[in-house]
């Protein structure tokens, strides 16, 4: 007898700092400020003049500009070239993708995302699971801000990755 197993998984939303729903996505190109960069791919930055910065402690929610995206789709190859892996973190010498508002894919660090939860990101006591922009489903005292207009779309997958909806 064949062995029947149930697949009691849902599929992958995405990885974090992909754009989700490309036709609702409005993404502008910025430099990225080389003495404060933005720590990876989905999380939150600030403008300051031209470029974008990573937040800092006492940024309120008026100065999220927006949320550093992947330049491009990557898809596993068997063939030689980029992986996911060669785009974790944005590089501070080339023009970086803003999404300034829509759908994002982005990796839940702390809290339990929901449907119309509201999204807070990280301005303080960053760490390598919570860096600073990171996005969370759960308030950290001073830590954290909540974002106006931004709500989770649905629960995180086994990944910890959940959708977000920026207006």
């Amino acid at each position: 007898m064949p062995n029947r197993m149930a697949i009691n998984k849902s599929l992958p939303i995405g990885f974090n700092g992909q754009v989700a729903r490309t036709s609702f996505a409005l993404i502008e190109s910025k430099f990225m400020s080389s003495a404060a960069p933005v720590a990876a791919y989905g999380c939150a930055c600030k403008l300051d003049g031209d470029v974008i910065k990573a937040l800092a402690s006492g940024d309120t929610a008026a100065a999220v500009y927006g949320f550093v995206v992947r330049p491009q789709v990557v898809q596993a190859s068997a063939f030689p070239g980029p992986t996911m892996d060669d785009f974790v973190a944005p590089d501070a010498k080339q023009p970086q993708s803003v999404l300034v508002k829509g759908y994002m894919n982005a990796k839940v660090n702390a809290g339990t995302a929901a449907a119309g939860g509201q999204v807070y990101v990280r301005i303080a006591s960053g760490t390598d699971a919570k860096p600073i922009g990171g996005v969370e489903a759960a308030a950290d005292g001073s830590n954290t801000i909540a974002l106006n207009g931004a709500m989770f779309v649905g629960a995180a997958d086994e990944y910890g990755v959940a959708e977000i909806r920026i207006l």
